[in-house]
């Protein structure tokens, strides 16, 4: 559970009973409870669901669970109070055969107006780029467990450098769509965004289709750049570059780096032939 420098923002997949004379259950009780909000929010794509535009009606309040009769620790009270969210998509909104949003959320931070749950549905939303920045620093990607490393502080360090290269990952990978006017210095230098210029020609087709559409020097730039660089083919009809092909880019990018600076050095430094 939290302490003084943790809340907790949880979504409810057990309908758990509660502490109240009624006996009702979670779900119940929030499903009795009055609409406080709507609003709209733009879905990005999942395995499970489209991109699109939702409705969402908003309930919230504050509910008090009794502990489960199976719970492991015997240290725990037996009763627990948490603000909850009810977060439910308007049936106009859903698209084709996708399940409609329906979220359920526990947490610890105060939820007394609208804004306050808002907020905290943004926080929740957040959770699949998370998900994807570990998915990106563990054995899918960097494979930070298969470290050998003994000590725990330089474990500490390693894992900082690995979420540092996942979040450089992530960066690339949201900015794929050019939705976003970053520039491409939020994620490389000046020496690297020079090599970036000389490679896209390299990856670049004869058609327009074959070609880089994004801003020269914005994040979505490099982005297509990097993903050519890890195997995406480029078309608009393929699967759209995820985290680990935008991996792969920058790994390809890093050695491509390093024969250009290699090569630079060579040329600059003055030869004596005798």
């Amino acid at each position: 559970m939290p302490d003084a420098r943790t809340h907790l923002l949880i979504r409810a997949c057990r309908d758990r009973n509660l502490a109240t004379p009624s006996g009702k259950t979670l779900f119940v009780w929030m499903d009795e409870q009055p609409v406080q909000g709507s609003y709209r929010i733009t879905m990005p794509a999942t395995p499970k669901r489209s991109a699109h535009e939702a409705l969402l009606h908003v309930r919230f309040g504050s509910v008090t669970l009794k502990k489960p009769q199976h719970c492991s620790d015997k240290r725990a009270s037996p009763e627990l109070t948490l603000n909850v969210i009810d977060v439910v998509e308007d049936a106009t909104t859903v698209v084709g055969d996708n399940e409609p949003i329906h979220w359920r959320l526990l947490t610890t931070h105060a939820v007394a107006t609208m804004n306050d749950a808002r907020q905290c549905i943004q926080w929740y939303c957040l959770r699949w780029p998370i998900e994807q920045t570990f998915r990106t620093a563990k054995r899918q990607g960097l494979d930070l467990e298969s470290s050998q490393l003994a000590h725990g502080v330089r474990l500490e360090k390693l894992a900082v450098m690995a979420l540092s290269a996942a979040v450089r990952v992530m960066q690339l990978t949201l900015a794929r769509e050019g939705g976003s006017v970053r520039p491409a210095t939020d994620a490389f230098d000046a020496d690297e965004i020079k090599v970036l210029q000389h490679v896209q020609p390299t990856l670049e087709g004869n058609t327009e289709k074959q070609k880089n559409p994004h801003s020269l020097f914005s994040l979505a730039w490099a982005a297509w750049i990097i993903a050519r660089l890890g195997g995406w083919k480029g078309y608009a009809s393929e699967r759209k570059p995820g985290p680990i092909t935008m991996l792969r880019g920058l790994q390809a990018f890093a050695a491509i780096q390093q024969g250009w600076l290699l090569a630079h050095s060579v040329h600059t430094k003055d030869v004596c032939i005798r």
